[in-house]
């Protein structure tokens, strides 16, 4: 029997938290002290200066900034100093927890950032922001004998404990705490890739920083945390490439793709709401687009091993490969009396957008809004010349569906 993942933890997990898996094994297993110093002169600019430029053309101001941050903090950790002239042991006391600490604390307020331009005036706060933190930190590094200096080094660096090993003060375990979870709680409002890329991020950052002080570990998943976030913006491009973003199926350009990859036998349908401009007409847009939502939840749970796809304004494509006509007409039958016997109940003014624990029954009955389907069938395979005429034959069918006065199938020939 399959193990079925939730889509949101499936979101959650993927891309990052299988980067951050193949990190530690590869990391662990298979590479060697000496492989691991090469890897690192080359692979921090690699990943980090690329990752940049990514999130450069998609126009990414989140992302090019934490990239940047990232960048910054592994160039300084690994030279030493943001100054030269600093002195070597104030730096190695203070500098590590300090950026420790701001780290964590910059990525999670990014997160939650709306997307904005990489340039100013629409940007200039966050890069004010940003240049603000680095000459604070470089006047603090400078300034080793100041009080502010010395009251943070007394509150950022660890207890003694005489121990070879360092480890990270309680601040800085807050600003990782806090930062996991300002993140984890953007990606349960808005669950997408880049979210979920901003969660292991953090937890990536926390791995490279965790011992309290620079190792050849620490550039190394300094680096993988900025792949996490590069992938992260691939993976999100996609969905908005393949996935409706109003309704959750995949779009047109995954149907087309689709069709590319069809057996010997299928059969395809198409779907349109009745009435639908009506709805629009009447009730609004934003009626509209909650009718094609709830109508696009029924279709992704089309049973037989249909796929459903958004086509395009009303209309939707079910796709039943390996099955003939006969075979699917059941479960198209089945789903357009499911959709039949689900009316749409209009929202009131004021009713909440979220159940609330005690609900009390409204003082006027809701409106409801009868939500029905019209579907034309089509045999794919020997039966047609290509996928894409059997998309064609399909919807002349529905067109006939349409004349003979909806809510109903018809089939190619029928």
């Amino acid at each position: 029997m399959p193990i079925l993942v939730p889509p949101r933890l499936l979101s959650l997990l993927l891309p990052g938290g299988i980067i951050l898996l193949a990190a530690v094994a590869f990391r662990r297993w298979m590479v060697t002290p000496e492989m691991l110093a090469s890897l690192l002169q080359i692979l921090p600019v690699i990943v980090l200066g690329g990752g940049l430029l990514l999130s450069w053309r998609f126009h990414r101001s989140r992302l090019f900034l934490s990239l940047l941050i990232l960048f910054l903090v592994e160039r300084t950790l690994l030279s030493g100093t943001i100054l030269r002239s600093a002195s070597p042991p104030h730096t190695d006391r203070l500098l590590f927890p300090l950026l420790s600490l701001l780290l964590p604390l910059n990525l999670s307020a990014l997160a939650w950032m709306p997307e904005r331009g990489l340039l100013p005036p629409r940007a200039l706060l966050r890069w004010t922001f940003l240049l603000l933190q680095i000459g604070s930190v470089a006047w603090l590094i400078s300034h080793p004998r100041s009080s502010l200096s010395l009251r943070l080094e007394a509150m950022l660096l660890p207890s003694p404990s005489g121990s070879s090993d360092a480890f990270l003060s309680s601040p800085v375990l807050w600003a990782f705490g806090i930062g996991l979870l300002a993140t984890l709680g953007r990606f349960l409002l808005r669950p997408q890739a880049l979210e979920a890329g901003f969660c292991w991020a953090v937890v990536t950052i926390f791995v490279a920083l965790c011992r309290g002080k620079v190792t050849p570990d620490t550039p190394f998943y300094l680096s993988t945390a900025g792949l996490i976030l590069a992938f992260s913006l691939i993976e999100t491009s996609y969905h908005l490439a393949y996935r409706d973003e109003l309704t959750g199926l995949p779009g047109r350009r995954a149907l087309q793709e689709a069709l590319l990859r069809l057996p010997a036998r299928y059969t395809v349908a198409v779907v349109d709401v009745d009435q639908f401009k009506r709805v629009n007409d009447r009730y609004g847009h934003e009626v509209g687009d909650q009718v094609l939502r709830m109508v696009a939840g029924k279709l992704s749970l089309v049973s037989g091993g249909g796929k459903s796809y958004r086509y395009g304004g009303e209309e939707f494509v079910i796709i039943f490969p390996g099955k003939s006509v006969r075979e699917a007409l059941p479960h198209l039958e089945s789903l357009r009396r499911e959709i039949e016997a689900s009316p749409f109940l209009l929202r009131g003014r004021g009713r909440p957008r979220n159940k609330p624990p005690h609900p009390r029954p409204a003082p006027n009955p809701r409106r409801r809004v009868p939500v029905t389907v019209s579907m034309g069938v089509a045999p794919g395979g020997r039966e047609a010349e290509s996928p894409q005429e059997a998309l064609r034959a399909a919807d002349q069918a529905l067109y006939r569906a349409k004349r003979e006065g909806r809510n109903r199938i018809c089939m190619m020939g029928a």
